[in-house]
């Protein structure tokens, strides 16, 4: 029946022998933001000419194809030409299927006991509209004795019509509710035949045409198909122990329209579909041209990225803003290291793009707790914890969730850390630890940010109070303004003077270490003073 089915399909290949080849996902190596995967089955083949017959998923371009124990001689794809295809179910398959054929015969005969319940009823009903039809004047002509018993007859008949209404009734609405639990577990049987990827039909199929020796062929399909990953982390704050616990997990997603099933999985941080070439460069000299003789076009002519895009020889002539001052603008790639991870039991994976979480494990890292304020945006000092990652773990870029002991504070984005580099996080606002920022008097006459007075005072003070039962140390961490302008002169003075200057390379950011005693107050004043010459703009804000 089966062959006769296929042979019906193909009739052009009624001279070979065509076999039906599921070829499930043994192995896949996840990118980022793609998947390639590999396919295996095995068929024992006579020797001659045979047609392997293995249903294709959504990746779109053919696979690549290897065999052992036959020779390749043709390859082609039949767009859904396999329309019976609980031909190719897997074991998993076959069993939600089965399971989905249970649940709707089920619900027949729940529906069949609905209508019979439905009938008694009505049945019921009916019994005692004839019995209460029957009126006193149909009872005069006969004797007394005939007239009571055809009485008791008519009000036994309408008793029992009605207890059989009752008992109806009750028997409709048990079969009511067996109804509606039997709509639910087909819905729920539809469900899971849908997640485990079965496809019904029509299929489409790659058809290949080989030369088989005799005995056993292995056909090994690979390729890519739409898919990624993301490493995902729950951070654990232990004040106490001092240690920081990270929970490493992994989002998968996969919608090659295949099932993933007991598949062997690798995720890399390679991205095979991504700029695998340096980018041409091209000359780059500087000319000059009347600034009113620039056009639109001109510059758009004139563009590098228009000359490659039409391959032309470049020969560039700067592309002058307004202000005649050339500027590079470029994308930033990120540049992240090749990392594989394997899991040492088999992976499943929904086929329609949903995501599946697996845990990678924990790393617990000691740290340096302190805190950390910004008075100028922030009304509070913030909770920090400080760790170096140690070797060999490098911790890739992902969305965090960060718990202070077990109450969850945030989402964050744990940025990029090679082994052996530090790791900053926050774990929320410290309400015991206020902090203020105050713009004193300004000693120029005017109001606002523009001044043309050549000379601006302004006085700050930054205030901190410990409201908590403990000794605290605050990093607190404030942009002292400079000038890059030999016209432009910038005098600072701050007391206490900072204990950091230049944070992280940043020119300015300035950093003062507060020791408070519980209950205590600290204060930092600064003062800069702006001198520049007379009709020039001061663009300062404080």
């Amino acid at each position: 029946m089966r062959l006769a089915l296929l042979l019906a399909v193909f009739p052009g290949f009624a001279w070979a022998e065509d076999v039906m080849l599921p070829a499930p996902v043994s192995n896949a190596v996840i990118y980022p933001g793609s998947l390639t995967l590999t396919r295996r089955d095995t068929a024992e083949l006579a020797a001659g000419a045979h047609r392997l017959l293995i249903p294709l998923g959504s990746q779109g371009a053919l696979p690549s194809i290897s065999l052992d124990g036959a020779a390749l001689r043709a390859t082609s794809q039949a767009d859904g030409r396999l329309v019976d295809g609980t031909q190719i179910y897997d074991p998993a398959q076959a069993a939600a299927a089965d399971a989905l054929e249970t649940a709707q015969t089920a619900l027949a005969e729940a529906e069949d006991r609905a209508d019979r319940a439905q009938a008694t009823a009505e049945a019921a009903a009916a019994q005692i509209s004839f019995w209460r039809s029957v009126s006193g004047g149909a009872l005069t002509g006969l004797q007394p004795d005939a007239m009571a018993a055809t009485a008791a007859a008519i009000a036994d008949g309408v008793t029992r019509a009605q207890i059989a209404q009752v008992d109806a009734r009750a028997a409709l609405r048990a079969a009511e509710d067996a109804l509606e639990d039997a709509n639910l577990n087909v819905r729920q049987a539809s469900r899971d035949l849908e997640a485990t990827a079965a496809r019904p039909g029509p299929v489409d199929l790659l058809v290949l045409d080989v030369e088989a020796t005799g005995g056993p062929v292995t056909v090994t399909l690979e390729g890519d198909a739409p898919g990624g990953w993301t490493p995902l982390y729950d951070a654990f704050l232990d004040e106490g122990a001092g240690n920081l616990t990270l929970v490493r997990r992994v989002e998968m997603r996969q919608g090659s329209g295949l099932s993933f099933r007991d598949a062997a999985i690798l995720l890399s941080t390679a991205d095979p579909n991504g700029q695998s070439d340096p980018s041409p460069v091209a000359p780059n000299p500087a000319v000059i041209r009347e600034k009113e003789t620039v056009t639109l076009e001109d510059n758009r002519a004139d563009s590098l990225e228009f000359r490659l895009e039409l391959g032309a020889p470049v020969q560039a002539e700067a592309l002058l803003p307004e202000d005649g001052i050339a500027r590079y603008t470029g994308a930033v790639v990120s540049d992240l290291p090749v990392l594989t991870y394997g899991f040492p039991t088999p992976v499943d994976l929904p086929p329609d793009g949903q995501s599946a979480t697996v845990t990678l494990g924990t790393l617990d890292l000691p740290v340096r707790i302190f805190n950390r304020a910004a008075p100028r945006r922030d009304a509070f000092a913030f909770l920090m914890a400080e760790a170096a990652n140690g070797p060999p773990e490098t911790l890739l870029p992902g969305p965090v969730t960060r718990y202070r002991g077990e109450t969850r504070v945030g989402e964050a984005f744990l940025p990029l850390t090679p082994a052996g580099d530090a790791l900053e996080m926050a774990f929320g606002p410290r309400r015991d630890l206020p902090i203020e920022f105050v713009l004193l008097d300004n000693e120029t006459g005017e109001d606002g940010f523009f001044t043309t007075s050549g000379t601006r005072v302004q006085d700050m003070a930054i205030r901190a109070r410990n409201l908590s039962d403990a000794p605290e140390t605050i990093e607190t961490r404030f942009a002292l303004p400079y000038s890059e302008q030999e016209d432009l002169e910038i005098t600072v003075r701050a007391t206490p003077l900072p204990d950091r200057r230049d944070v992280d390379d940043d020119r300015g950011v300035s950093q003062w270490n507060l020791n408070l005693a519980p209950g205590a107050e600290a204060e930092i004043d600064i003062r800069v003073q702006a001198e520049w010459p007379e009709g020039q703009v001061l663009l300062w804000q404080p």
